[in-house]
């Protein structure tokens, strides 16, 4: 069974047609989940090599974190301590 050329090319532009749609539709996908974070990725390194590597960082981090490190040191030694203690007393032995 043979098919007209009409037939024929009905299919041939449903195919084309389709093969569009499918590509259009997968780009724009792309572009819409993939460009916003590239965008920001881009940008960013622009705002490194305009700033240099210090940018955005404040100066006095260091100084935050130095002066800071005595009550990260108590939070954390208090932090296992209570942990120390929530363990004893589960297990029924009072003190470790």
């Amino acid at each position: 069974m043979q098919l007209s050329s009409s037939t024929n090319n009905c299919v041939c532009k449903t195919l084309s047609g389709s093969v569009v749609f499918l590509f259009s539709s997968l780009t724009l996908l792309a572009c819409v989940l993939y460009l916003p974070q590239h965008i920001v990725f881009i940008s960013n390194r622009a705002w490194f090599y305009i700033g240099g590597h210090h940018a955005g960082v404040p100066t006095s981090s260091a100084g935050a974190i130095a002066s800071n490190k005595d009550n990260i040191a108590l939070s954390v030694s208090s932090a296992l301590g209570s942990a120390a203690t929530a363990a004893a007393t589960t297990t029924g032995k009072g003190e470790l």
